[in-house]
């Protein structure tokens, strides 16, 4: 599954310290079928006591739809489980931006194929005040070029140039690995090895 471009508009979660807990539940953490992982994300913030979806919650509204999500900082704080991110992913998100993501949430993305967009401040306020203005504002997020823009405005952001080929490929790690196997079988011949 290679990704090269997203375009989209941003469902708007602001809020910091997002944290695994927040995003999927410890107690879907025995699901290991990625497919039913969606109808959880954000379960505490999204159904009401008596199991109904919140009606003030943002993925409750349809006003807000998109592939991308938009949050403030330190989304995904907590602990590692990669199941936060396959629930995301599951209910539609290729990409998330913020201001600042927990290392491991960042890795755990991009070994899913879900782009995390660091922007700074300044960008991030532009983004969020244009998004309010028009809630269907289309965000484009590009691999190659590694920008991400819409109407009023442009900026690079730092991607692992592995995890840029990873995503540009389609390839997980080891896949990455296993496509360099003859330049790595030609590096050990001259190595003697």
């Amino acid at each position: 599954m290679s990704v090269t471009t997203i375009r989209s508009s941003c469902v708007p979660l602001l809020r910091d310290n997002v944290d695994t807990d927040q995003i999927i539940p410890a107690k879907f953490l025995s699901i290991t079928d990625k497919k039913w992982l969606g109808r959880h994300v954000f379960g505490a913030w999204r159904y009401l006591e008596n199991g109904k979806p919140n009606p003030e919650f943002i993925l409750n509204q349809d006003s807000h739809r998109g592939a991308i999500l938009l949050t403030w900082e330190n989304f995904w704080c907590g602990s590692s489980r990669e199941h936060a991110v396959w629930a995301l992913q599951d209910y539609g998100f290729d990409a998330i931006v913020a201001k600042s993501f927990s290392d491991i949430f960042y890795n755990n993305c991009l070994n899913n194929f879900v782009v995390p967009v660091k922007v700074t401040e300044k960008f991030w306020a532009w983004l969020v005040e244009s998004q309010e203005a028009d809630p269907f504002l289309e965000v484009t997020i590009d691999i190659p070029s590694q920008t991400i823009s819409y109407s009023w405005g442009e900026m690079i952001f730092d991607l692992n140039p592995f995890k840029k080929e990873c995503l540009l490929t389609g390839h997980g790690n080891l896949e990455y690995l296993m496509s360099k196997r003859a330049v790595i079988e030609e590096w050990e011949k001259k190595m003697g090895k």
